[in-house]
């Protein structure tokens, strides 16, 4: 019997082989990570440290791209609840992970 995983949104995958669980990872990481990934595998080598200043431009980046997003969407029209409570999430989930990486 093949393994189920539960993601974190409490949904559940059962990948059969190395390729599904990277089509999962690029649906919710995105490509850039996926290829990361795969290069790793390839290679097997990580990259060099990240530049702190820059990993936190990013960062800044990626909460504002959120916010915008959610900016966007209010000013075309109220948000349904849930939509704004997952959008809400992705936020926290972004800042508690830059936290959790300082502890």
């Amino acid at each position: 019997m093949d393994d189920s995983i539960e993601l974190m949104d409490g949904s559940f995958i059962t990948p059969r082989n190395v390729f599904d669980a990277m089509d999962t990872v690029e649906e919710y990481l995105g490509t850039d990570f996926r290829q990361f990934l795969e290069s790793y595998f390839i290679d097997g080598t990580e990259t060099g440290p990240v530049d702190t200043d820059d990993h936190y431009m990013e960062v800044l980046k990626n909460l504002d791209d959120i916010s915008s997003r959610m900016e966007g969407i209010l000013i075309k029209k109220p948000m349904k609840k849930d939509d704004l409570q997952c959008t809400l999430e992705q936020l926290r989930v972004t800042i508690n992970h830059e936290l959790r990486k300082k502890l």
